[in-house]
């Protein structure tokens, strides 16, 4: 078992700090649609499980969300089969979707945890734009609050990184900002929950493990046996301070300001060295942060670099590290410092990517997203088929017909495929040009494949289905008790 719902009034503290905490932040609105991540780890599974327990009392619609990292092997398919278990038992949605972190990491020179969240991140914000999902709840407890200001602490950082991370950063929330990681063990325990444990958190190969598991335990023994409450403490405390001094940053910079815009920041150089060097670097960093989304990447020492042409009157001209994509180019001159942002370019074509069964992915070539879900009945998946909406278009399936794994790719020369009312079959390239697809469109149009992409196209686009495919009168005259696998691309 899962988890037990007896004695679920009996929730220790956990459940109330959890109702303080999301009332002190104001971190849901009745009625709305909230997107959990599980990961299928302790925090993850609690959290589920206890706003699974909590959700009348806000009239929430739960959706869990997991992703599949694309390593740690059969490890990782465990872990999409518990969450799923857990999900139907708590009877909330789920959405799964695969990345390819290793990929990712090698292609954009990340470490393994920083492209996994980057992956996570993307993934969590598609889904919650799909579903309309107004918060994504993230299970982050205090212990990752200490965790993250001895991080930063370590890089060198200042007020912003003593402050860790917020409760809420919309659309993300942290249910958890107030809870030890022991209570959550201690309610896990409680509910007869079995939440998966990650072999990679055990290794000291990871910064933030080696904090957890050595630098904490042997503060703990000789300098501080509170060290862990004492650092939370100071992190409120600068939180707090931060708060203010965010919104005279906020101030500074529209005063400094001659442009701002989405796209472009100019701003006065005699105005900003009015300001003192601390407010001046508030000012640079916020401009830059409001251009790129985030100043992930962008150390002191460039700061210091716009700092230094600033007050010496240089003219200096060089593009900031990029995050997810998107730069900033800074010019510098005598009267103005100029910060433009740079478009992402075009992503990478051709592309290949593993759909999970069920499950979710991203399409690379901004076409839009392919997901899969199975039902086990014909009236279910032909009812979920007909309340899709106009950007959809999807194919259903017999799943013993099918030969898995399925892969999204983007059309390769020679791709041939089969259809009703077709004699034999017959060419994308045809297909294409008969229905007037334009040429810089047709690169970008995914097909499924199953048989790990040496199989048969199931999907091509939303232009055609394979023979295969059931409609609409064949799924309601099939018998209850059958798998039907839906596969659908949603464009964006």
């Amino acid at each position: 078992m899962l988890w037990n719902m007896h004695d679920v009034s009996d929730t220790g503290d956990l459940l109330g700090r959890l109702r303080d905490t999301i009332v002190q932040y104001r971190m849901f609105d009745r009625g709305q649609t909230v997107l959990i991540g599980v990961s299928g780890g302790p925090d993850s599974t609690a959290l589920l499980h206890a706003m699974a327990h909590l959700r009348a009392e806000w009239n929430l619609h739960l959706i869990a969300a997991h992703l599949h990292h694309g390593f740690r092997g059969s490890e990782a398919d465990q872990d999409v089969e518990y969450v799923a278990q857990l999900a139907r038992q708590l009877q909330v949605e789920l959405r799964v979707g695969y990345a390819d972190v290793p990929a990712l990491k090698k292609r954009r020179h990340l470490s393994d945890q920083e492209a996994a969240r980057e992956a996570r991140r993307a993934f969590l914000l598609s889904v919650a734009s799909e579903h309309g999902a107004e918060r994504i709840a993230l299970a982050h407890t205090r212990d990752d609050r200490v965790e993250t200001v001895l991080l930063n602490l370590f890089r060198g950082t200042g007020m912003e990184g003593l402050a860790g991370f917020p409760p809420v950063k919309e659309p993300f929330v942290r249910p958890f900002y107030h809870v030890w990681r022991r209570d959550v063990e201690e309610y896990c325990a409680r509910h007869q929950l079995a939440p998966r444990r990650d072999s990679s958190n055990a290794s000291l190969a990871y910064r933030r493990n080696r904090i957890r598991l050595e630098l904490l335990p042997y503060v703990r023994a000789y300098f501080n046996q509170e060290v862990d409450e004492a650092i939370v403490r100071m992190s409120d405390l600068i939180a707090a301070d931060n708060v203010y001094l965010d919104a005279m940053t906020g101030h500074t910079l529209k005063q400094v300001a001659l442009q701002c815009s989405d796209e472009k920041i100019v701003l006065s150089i005699p105005h900003l060295l009015s300001e003192t060097p601390g407010m001046q670097r508030r000012v640079l960093r916020r401009a830059i942060a409001d251009l790129r989304g985030g100043l992930q990447n962008v150390d002191c020492a460039a700061i210091a670099r716009i700092q230094d042409a600033v007050a010496h009157g240089r003219t200096e001209h060089f593009t900031l590290p990029d995050a997810g994509g998107v730069t900033v180019q800074v010019f510098c001159q005598q009267e103005q410092v100029s910060l433009a942002r740079v478009k992402p370019p075009a992503r990478c074509l051709p592309y290949a990517l593993h759909l999970p069964v069920p499950g979710h992915v991203e399409l690379p070539s901004e076409v839009g997203h392919v997901a899969c879900q199975v039902y086990r009945s014909g009236s279910a998946a032909v009812h979920a088929l007909n309340t899709l909406s106009g950007q959809s278009y999807g194919a259903l399936f017999r799943v013993e017909e099918l030969h898995p794994p399925l892969l999204v790719r983007s059309v390769r020369p020679g791709d041939r495929m089969r259809w009703r009312g077709l004699g034999g079959s017959r060419k994308l390239q045809d297909l294409f040009t008969d229905a007037k697809v334009p040429i810089n469109l047709r690169r970008k149009l995914p097909v499924v494949v199953d048989n790990a992409g040496q199989g048969r196209i199931l999907l091509a686009g939303t232009l055609r289905r394979d023979i295969t495919a059931l409609d609409t009168q064949e799924c309601q005259q099939l018998e209850e008790k059958i798998a039907l696998l839906s596969v659908m691309l949603v464009t964006s």
